[in-house]
């Protein structure tokens, strides 16, 4: 299958916690986030389950926050010379849109959940300011369909990653590893 790519360059610690953590609280925001939205979820639990649902995908939001600013204040690893440039040019293409929807997914999910009048906390230990002084139905159902959208593109992007990583081992390009250590 090719060529054998020697790879000992791995992000900083600091890159690869945050890059673990959101991933967990993605990996578990997604089928929740589906399950409300397609009233999958028990009435006597759906409102505790949304609210640990915001919770946690603003904690993503700043956990992403810190993520930027490590990308931005430390060194990376390049993309590596095996992979083609058409490769390389998608690998920055699915990151930079991984970026932002994990950035705006929160914000419209926000969005959609102040609009319709509902007071939104982190874990019921900070509650943020109303966004309207009333309730906005026709804002609130368009970024409701932003989020959905974006979940649903997220959900894409996550399964193409994961396939590129799978692809590339199997060309002998390991990629896992710059992540990992």
């Amino acid at each position: 299958m090719g060529h054998q790519a020697a790879m000992t360059e791995t992000y900083t610690t600091p890159a690869r916690l945050l890059h673990w953590l959101i991933a967990a609280f993605v990996l578990a925001l997604i089928p929740v986030g589906f399950a409300l939205k397609f009233d999958l979820v028990p009435d006597s639990t759906h409102r505790a389950i949304a609210a640990l649902h915001i919770s946690v995908g603003l904690t993503v939001l700043a956990l992403m926050a810190a993520r930027l600013i490590v990308r931005a204040s430390a060194p990376h690893p390049a993309l590596p010379a095996a992979l083609t440039a058409r490769d390389q040019l998608i690998a920055r293409l699915g990151h930079a849109g991984l970026y932002a929807l994990l950035l705006l997914m929160p914000v419209s999910g926000v969005i959609f959940i102040a609009a319709h009048g509902h007071a939104i906390s982190w874990f019921g230990l900070v509650q943020l300011p109303a966004l309207f002084s009333t309730e906005h139905h026709r804002i609130g159902k368009l970024f409701a369909l932003c989020h959905l959208v974006g979940g649903i593109a997220l959900t894409l992007l996550i399964a193409a990653h994961l396939y590129a990583l799978h692809k590339h081992a199997r060309q002998g390009v390991r990629l896992l590893p710059r992540m990992w250590r």
